[in-house]
C-alpha cells in the first residue's frame, strides 16, 4: 500500500507514544484514498486515514499535499507539531517557551535511536522505540490501508487482532500455497 505501509510507521510510531500502553477496547478506523486509475501503481495518491482510541484521542495520518510530514498532537487549548529534522512547531507560538511541568506527560527523549538501544541492552532499560509500540504501529498501518481500500469505517479489536467486520479480516493475511500454512 506504498507510503502508508512502508513509511507510515515513523510517523505513526511517535504518535502512538503519545497515546500510551492501553491497547484495551474497540479502534475506529476511517481510511480514504485516491487511486490512480491506470498505470503500473496500485498505492493512494491522496489519502486521510483517522484513528480513534477508546479514550478518545485521534492520530490523523494524511498525505503531504494536506499537511507536512509529521505528527501533530492536539489538545484542548493548543497543538504541537513534530516534523522531519526535530523541528517543533506549536499553536498558539507561546506554547514553545511553556516548561512541561514534571507531573505532565513527557515524551521518551532520543537523539541517537542506535545507542539509544544499545544502551538499553546494557541497562535493561526501556528503549525509545519498544517492540510493542511498533507491533501496534505496524498493526495500524496495516489497518489503516484496509481501510482505504474498502474505503469505510471500520472496528478494530486489539485484544483479538481482528476487525469486528468480516468483509475487512479477509485482508489480513493471503492464502498460502499448498503445502505451506501455519
Amino acid at each position: 500500500m506504498g507510503y502508508i505501509t512502508g513509511w507510515g510507521i515513523h510517523h505513526l510510531d511517535s504518535g502512538m507514544q503519545g497515546v500510551g500502553d492501553d491497547f484495551s477496547g474497540i479502534l475506529e478506523v476511517d481510511g480514504h484514498g485516491v487511486f490512480p486509475k491506470g498505470g503500473f501503481y496500485d498505492t493512494p495518491l491522496t489519502w486521510r486515514v483517522e484513528y480513534t482510541f477508546p479514550n478518545g484521542v485521534k492520530i490523523v495520518d494524511t498525505d503531504v499535499s494536506q499537511q507536512p510530514m509529521g505528527v501533530r498532537f492536539q489538545g484542548t487549548e493548543s497543538s504541537v507539531f513534530c516534523w522531519r529534522g526535530n523541528v517543533l512547531e506549536s499553536e498558539p507560538r507561546l506554547i514553545r517557551h511553556s516548561k512541561i511541568l514534571p507531573q505532565e506527560i513527557h515524551c521518551y527523549e532520543s537523539t541517537d535511536h542506535v545507542q539509544n538501544w544499545l544502551d538499553c541492552i546494557r541497562t535493561r532499560m526501556r528503549t525509545a522505540a519498544p517492540v510493542e509500540i511498533a507491533h501496534q504501529s505496524t498493526t495500524l498501518c496495516n489497518i489503516g490501508a484496509i481501510s482505504m481500500l474498502l474505503g469505510r469505517k471500520l472496528h478494530w479489536d486489539h485484544v483479538a487482532e481482528r476487525f469486528l467486520e468480516e468483509e475487512a479480516n479477509r485482508y489480513l493475511s493471503k492464502p498460502m500455497r499448498e503445502p505451506w500454512a501455519i
